[in-house]
């Protein structure tokens, strides 16, 4: 078996990167539902202080939740690089 067979055998969880792609993943799309549950609500962001609507709520949820399933794709399947 060759070292590049060998490392598309990694888990999510065996290198630093996969880690940290992962926890920005998950922090992304726990962002996304509170900008979707924001917007739903017609309230205000907590710490920001953004008055939030449906549209805007639902765009917030769309493209977080976007950019988080690109770091979980990332945490699965990128090969390790320079840390192994």
């Amino acid at each position: 078996m060759t070292d590049t067979a060998s490392a598309s055998e990694a888990g999510l969880f065996e290198t630093r990167f996969s880690i940290g792609s992962a926890a920005a993943g998950g922090l992304l799309i726990l962002v996304g539902l509170v900008l979707g549950w924001t917007g739903y609500q017609g309230t205000e962001l907590p710490v920001v202080g953004t008055e939030m609507d449906v549209v805007m709520g639902i765009s917030g949820l769309m493209m977080t939740w976007f950019f988080g399933v690109v770091f979980l794709y990332a945490a699965l399947y990128m090969e390790p690089g320079f840390d192994r």
